[in-house]
């Protein structure tokens, strides 16, 4: 703890005295208010976008954004927001400034030519709980995986199965009740295991969108609990090259990261647009504040490009993504026999520590995505326009497990206990139309094939093929303060496992069909208070793996056995919302309540199973009726120019109401508080900023007792601080941040966590980003 206190004092120190001797230019700043051109009225959400910076903001209630601290000369700014044309302008800065950019509602007229800087998803959720994560933001979290990055959004939780392996939990659901959306394509892996995290780089969001609550009109099936939007940069829209090079390091795993995106755009009759960006990390043992997580290391690199072509009204987006990682499984929890178990849980101590290290070694997951995906957009008169997308993903999974003798060693070590590939096809058309003045909707169709191939020592899941077809409708209606919304739609999901047996492979073909609803509405009571409201149905067909699986899961070292008499789940959601915004306060707090039919879950057995490759805990499906039900809030207030505080929270209450028993595996409620400080500009210093975070999660107490190994962890508390700041060597700027995650070095076990039957969860972690935005060419004007 001492010695990364140290550290963090050097590290601040260094960085100081890197940029003593170098004379800070002039600083200014600029305000940037967005208006409807017809109405004048305020814009609550749109996108500003600085491409010579990469600076990236969302407006507040007052249409208003400030950016502080920039140097003398020339910015482009974009602005997008949706329902709107885009629009850019060019700004040359040499006082400070306010400037208006008055948007044209697309059902006022078409552009001739317009340059589409983000993907229009239409008018989708609008009255749904939404958070929005931009550029900035998610700047001071890089390093982090996307569920951590996420975490401190009220009513967001992660489930993680070690340190490297996380995933978001929405109001207690999550895996195949939630939808990742990744650059407009629905990220499609073996995301149903505890143990699967998402397969996305996490250096290529620009932004991230959370819709909360069911979402499955236009997302389909399987959005039951909410939608994760990863939004990338949007395209340049003014002639040039720009880059953007990130290096990250931290010393509780040993983390090494670099990234670098470069885009770039070119205009003679036509325009053209791309970028490109790769990433590499790598990171050994993680530690907790009493010993090593021996093989909880990761390597991981991706890389992407997308081009983006536009003649006159027709647009076309093609784009390709890799990703790749390999990632340690905790050692320790892979145990002999069930009293080696017994003891393990009872010693409180990992029966395994060894020294760090960044070799990775068996269990460990092998896993490659990649996506190809092209978009056509022709836009007609009357703000009507048709799209057509087309995506295709290949998913390979390896899990290689620890040999059960001596003498198989060499053989678990070149084939994977299990391999799983995974090809998916998506296609959808959809046709966005506006009705006379006030309406505005979205007509689409919907197609999906799936095919899996299982193979290795011995397969956790069948062979299957699936085919999903869908239809949907979405409309709202907008007129003054009142905004209304409503959509449904239907979808046929058939599959076909091949499941094997000891009389030869056979098939067990099935068909599910369902109609998704949803309606809502929202009251604008003044330029500060909205009101919400909605209710919505959804459904999902059971996976492949709670029907069929059967063995040990070495992700998260248990043994689990589906059940092949599941019925469809299905849910109706309601919820309500006020949010209050002025310059000095904002607030916004939601009441929400999920009754689900047929919910379906693991249950832990009390007494663990024992197998030829050690002794488990046993998870068997059972499917059952619930509600989950809760409260998220948040509140902030700014103390002057510099200083603001904040709390946020959220409370869950998740009951099986078959049983009359509380459901496990849910998130125990929790409260944040927040401090932070801002300084235009401070020594040599610009944009100089400093935040403690104080996160406190109550102790689990409610769960069905008798039911799991070991009773939920007690409450913890974790505190965080963060410090950053840009700086100039000559005319290059740099944005440097540091940040101290558990700074107390607590220890603590997270119910969440699949291994906090073996070990604590990591301890102090310091973490250090260095972001450097390169202009490499930018014509005269």
């Amino acid at each position: 703890m001492y010695k990364s206190l140290i550290t963090l004092w050097l590290m601040v120190n260094v960085c100081l005295l890197a940029f003593a001797g170098t004379l800070p230019p002039k600083r200014f700043s600029l305000t940037i208010q967005v208006v409807d051109s017809i109405s004048g009225n305020p814009l609550e959400a749109a996108s500003i976008t600085i491409a010579e910076t990469h600076f990236s903001a969302i407006t507040n209630a007052l249409g208003n954004v400030r950016i502080d601290s920039l140097v003398k000369g020339s910015y482009t700014l974009q602005c997008a927001y949706i329902g709107y044309h885009s629009q850019q302008k060019l700004v040359w800065l040499d006082h400070d400034q306010t400037i208006v950019l008055a948007v044209c509602p697309e059902s006022h007229h078409l552009h001739e030519v317009e340059i589409t800087t983000h993907r229009d998803e239409g008018p989708n959720y609008a009255v749904q709980t939404r958070s929005v994560l931009d550029a900035q933001q998610l700047e001071r979290t890089r390093g982090l995986t996307l569920a951590d990055q996420l975490k401190h959004v009220p009513g967001i939780t992660l489930m993680s199965t070690g340190p490297a392996i996380t995933k978001p939990v929405i109001r207690g659901l999550h895996s195949n009740r939630l939808v990742t959306v990744n650059n407009g394509v629905r990220q499609e892996g073996q995301q149903w295991g505890a143990d699967h995290g998402t397969e996305i780089d996490p250096f290529a969001a620009n932004s991230i969108e959370i819709i909360k609550g069911a979402a499955s009109v236009t997302y389909g099936s399987e959005a039951m609990g909410g939608v994760v939007r990863l939004i990338p940069p949007p395209f340049r829209t003014t002639r040039g090259i720009t880059s953007l090079a990130q290096l990250q390091g931290a010393t509780n795993n040993g983390l090494m990261a670099a990234s670098m995106l470069v885009e770039g755009a070119h205009f003679r009759k036509n325009t053209l647009s791309w970028r490109a960006q790769g990433s590499l990390r790598k990171a050994g043992d993680s530690r907790s504040p009493e010993y090593v997580l021996s093989n909880t290391g990761f390597e991981e690199e991706s890389g992407s490009y997308a081009v983006h072509y536009a003649i006159r009204k027709i647009h076309l987006e093609f784009a390709q993504s890799y990703y790749h990682s390999q990632l340690g499984i905790l050692r320790s929890a892979h145990i002999g026999n069930p009293t080696d178990l017994t003891n393990a849980i009872q010693s409180g101590k990992p029966a395994y520590v060894a020294p760090f290290t960044y070799a990775i070694e068996n269990p460990k997951q092998d896993v490659t995505h990649r996506i190809t995906s092209a978009v056509l957009t022709i836009y007609l008169k009357r703000n009507w326009h048709v799209g057509m997308q087309y995506s295709r993903q290949l998913n390979d999974r390896e899990e290689y497990d620890r040999a059960p003798r001596a003498s198989q060693i060499d053989l678990y070590n070149t084939k994977p206990a299990y391999q799983m590939s995974l090809t998916t096809n998506l296609a959808e058309l959809y046709v966005q139309h506006s009705i006379g003045k006030y309406i505005k909707g979205k007509l689409g169709i919907s197609y999906m094939n799936q095919g899996n191939v299982s193979a290795g020592l011995q397969p956790i899941i069948p062979n299957f093929k699936a085919y999903t077809y869908g239809v949907y409708l979405m409309e709202k209606w907008q007129h003054g303060r009142w905004m209304a919304e409503a959509g449904l739609r239907f979808d046929w999901r058939e599959q076909t496992p091949f499941v094997y047996s000891r009389t030869g492979t056979q098939t067990d073909y099935r068909t599910y069909s369902g109609l998704t609803i949803v309606t809502g509405g929202s009251y604008t009571l003044n330029e500060h208070v909205r009101l919400q409201a909605n209710i919505s149905s959804a459904w999902r067909p059971p996976s492949i793996n709670e029907l069929y699986s059967y063995g040990l899961h070495g992700g998260t070292a248990t043994f689990e056995i589906g059940n092949p008499n599941l019925n469809r789940e299905s849910c109706v959601n309601s919820e309500a919302g006020i949010v209050f915004n002025t310059a000095d306060w904002q607030a916004e707090a939601s009441v929400y309540r999920n009754f689900f039919t047929g919910f379906i879950y693991n249950l832990p057995q009390p007494q663990p199973i024992l197998t030829v490759r050690g002794a488990f805990p046993l998870l068997n499906r059972v499917q059952d009726n619930a509600v989950l039900q809760g409260i998220d809030a948040s509140l902030n207030r700014n103390l002057g120019k510099r200083f603001s505080v904040g709390v946020n929270g959220a409370y869950l209450y998740a009951q099986n109401t078959s049983d009359n028993i509380p459901l496990i595996m849910m998130p125990a409620n929790r409260l944040r508080l927040m401090l932070g400080y801002k300084e235009d500009q401070f020594w040599k210093l610009n944009n100089l900023f400093a935040s403690f975070e104080y996160t406190f999660v109550a102790e689990q107490k409610r769960y069905p007792a008798g039911t799991d190994l070991i009773a939920p962890p007690p409450a913890y508390g974790l505190a965080d601080v963060n410090v950053g700041f840009e700086a100039h060597i000559g005319k290059q700027p740099l944005r440097i941040s540091i940040s101290a995650y558990n700074l107390l070095n607590t220890s603590y076990r997270d119910y969440l966590s699949r291994f906090r039957y073996y070990a604590l969860d990591p301890g102090f972690n310091l973490m250090l980003r260095v972001a450097a935005p390169i202009n490499f060419y930018q014509p005269k004007t």
